[in-house]
């Protein structure tokens, strides 16, 4: 695809990156552990994320890893496998890690918008409740046009980066996207606003992606158990410009 120069400008000044935590399943297969399904918008201005936030996760892999093909996943950082494993043997590096992680959130410049569907009380409200991720989907862009809008972004293309799930996955995001969030509060048609869909390996090493990723958990399980310390939301709640929490 040859890009023309109007192309090129017409680009906005924002990235959105979008993921997940928890399944989106429901009936008897719903996870008793984790019955919340979390879709996590991470939006974050052009120039934030090339001057600052990259090169603050390239310094951290490197200074802990010695090379930055580390993929920062919740999971994996949790449950110290893959290239997280070194935290059984090394207790102070992990300590360390945590404390050099949690400052770069807790400093670095983005907003998140979370949306969070309470998978059980959803399906006993609804006779016919709708799929939580396209629920989700809806209810977190809705949010998301609204920040971009009062930031001057009409008229723009915005690139909406979500982790790849396969072929048949994608295109069913595309076909949910394109259904519900052009209708939404008018998107396309009465704001002007382009929104370009892109789907990214589970190996990309995006660094939006991985702070996405990063937040979604802890946002869950903030809700679950209110009544538990939870340092990770403790650093990024400044971050949430708003929240929806369904039903």
């Amino acid at each position: 695809m040859i890009l023309l120069d109007s192309d090129i400008s017409s680009f906005g000044d924002y990235l959105i990156f979008v993921d997940e935590s928890g399944d989106h399943n429901l009936g008897a297969s719903i996870d008793k552990d984790f019955p919340v399904f979390v879709l996590m918008f991470l939006v974050v201005n052009k120039h934030e994320y090339t001057d600052k936030i990259v090169p603050a996760f390239q310094k951290l892999k490197l200074k802990y890893w010695g090379h930055d093909q580390v993929i920062f996943h919740e999971r994996e950082i949790r449950k110290k496998t893959g290239y997280f494993k070194l935290f059984d043997q090394y207790p102070s590096v992990k300590h360390s890690f945590y404390d050099d992680l949690n400052e770069v959130m807790g400093t670095l410049n983005y907003h998140l918008f979370p949306v969070l569907i309470d998978k059980k009380k959803h399906q006993q409200k609804y006779t016919a409740p709708e799929h939580p991720y396209h629920l989700a989907l809806e209810f977190g862009m809705e949010r998301v046009h609204r920040f971009l809008k009062s930031k001057q972004q009409v008229g723009n293309k915005i690139s909406v980066v979500f982790e790849s799930r396969g072929l048949k996955e994608d295109k069913e995001l595309a076909v949910a996207f394109t259904e519900r969030c052009s209708s939404c509060v008018g998107y396309v048609n009465l704001y002007k606003i382009n929104y370009q869909l892109v789907f990214a390996s589970k190996l990309s090493n995006s660094t939006g992606l991985q702070m996405a990723d990063l937040t979604a958990r802890p946002y869950g399980l903030n809700y679950l158990k209110p009544e538990q310390t939870n340092q990770a939301v403790d650093i990024f709640k400044s971050k949430i410009v708003v929240s929806k929490q369904f039903p």
